[in-house]
This record gives structure tokens, sequence and C-alpha cells, in this order.
């Protein structure tokens, strides 16, 4: 009797990958990573298959079943090895913190990608997309053309991060890493820059006529123009 009730004790203390997301997803994932809805996407999608089982109990098995179903629902590879990251992650999230002793899906391989090449636009293209892009964000796309910034970046630099003597610009906000970085311009780039009316209340380089304010998202424009 007192090992059954030491045993259900244990089972009882246990806590499941769905109670515990949450607690991963609020006091880390939130707090230290910058791109910390990939990891709540993974998961939402990790959840209904393995949510309700214990953390320690989770194997390899079954990461294999979870495989298959998203396999059947046409996920990709890709997508797996990140939902895959991101469980492995987790566990070293619990371990530090003191729920389990060690990571039992830490074994589990990945997924072979398979990486192609995109097609690359034609500098035709290009400029027919321009032409075809309403003429207040045109000076956006230019810019992101000549410089090879990333529109998340491209959306954040301000006229104090260019320096028209020295011909660089300063990345300082959107990057992947976090951290700064610089890129130099050339004539075409400073063209589409000067292209772009500025605004004396307000700091950005490329702001929307409409609010008098920065882009926040330039889907819609972006689309009309495709």
């Amino acid at each position: 009797m007192r090992d059954e009730l030491a045993r259900r004790g244990q089972e009882a203390k246990k806590v499941t990958l769905s109670e515990f997301s949450i607690r991963y997803i609020e006091d880390y994932c939130r707090l230290k990573n910058r791109a910390w809805i990939r990891k709540r996407d993974s998961m939402r999608a990790l959840c209904p298959v393995l949510g309700h089982k214990p953390l320690e109990d989770i194997k390899p098995t079954d990461l294999d079943h979870y495989f298959k179903l998203r396999k059947k629902a046409g996920t990709s590879d890709a997508t797996l090895n990140r939902d895959l990251a991101h469980l492995k992650h987790l566990m070293n999230f619990a371990i530090r913190r003191g729920v389990i002793k060690e990571n039992p899906i830490g074994m589990v391989e990945k997924f072979k990608e398979e990486k192609r090449m995109r097609r690359r636009p034609t500098e035709e293209e290009l400029d027919h997309f321009l032409a075809c892009a309403e003429p207040r964000i045109r000076p956006l796309f230019g810019f992101v053309h000549e410089t090879g910034c990333r529109l998340s970046e491209s959306l954040r630099v301000q006229h104090q991060h260019i320096s028209r003597d020295q011909r660089p610009v300063i990345f300082t906000d959107g990057t992947k890493s976090g951290k700064f970085r610089v890129v130099s311009l050339t004539d075409e780039a400073l063209r589409w820059i000067d292209e772009m009316p500025k605004n004396p209340s307000y700091p950005y380089v490329f702001w929307n006529d409409r609010t008098g304010k920065r882009w926040i998202n330039v889907r819609k424009p972006i689309n009309a123009a495709i």
C-alpha cells in the first residue's frame, strides 16, 4: 500500500507537455527570444498530439507518431525540424528548472532537408515590379533592392543612421542576429533615399504619408504591385 501511494504521489508531481509549454513560452521565450511566436506555433502543433504526456515520459516513438501525422497533413521536413528543435529546447529548459533530470528525446535526429535555390528575378522583372508599385512606397522597394537588406531593417532606418560622406548605412533594429551591421550605399540607393520626402517631425527615412508614421506592414501594397 505504501509503495502504491508513493508511486501515485510521484506520478501526480509529473508535469505534462501542455502544462509546461505555457511556462516555457511565458517565462522564457517571450522574455528572451525575439522570434518567440515561432516557438509558440510549434507548441500549438505538438500539444494536441503529445500534450497529455508527462515530459519525462515522451519517447522517440511518440515523436515518430507525431511526425507521421504531420507528414500526412503535408508538413515539410524543415517545419518538423523546427518543431523538434523547439521541443528539445523546452526539455533543456525543464532540466535547468529542475522539472526533469534528463532530456528523453535528446538523441532524436533531424530530417535531411532538401535545399533548393529559388530563381532570382531578372533586372527587367524588378524594374517592372517597381514601375507597378505605388509611388509612395517605390523608394522603399528600391532601397531594399540596392542594399540587400531585409524589409524589417529598412523600415527602421533613421536619417541619423546614414552618412552621406562615408556612404554607410547602419542597421540597428530588425536585424536577424539582433546586432547592428553596416552596409555601403550605392549612388542608386542614395537616389532612392532622396526620392522619399523627409518628415520633419519623424526620424525614419521611410514613412507612410497617410498616417505620418513609419510603415509597420507593407504587405498590401506589395501584393498590389505583384
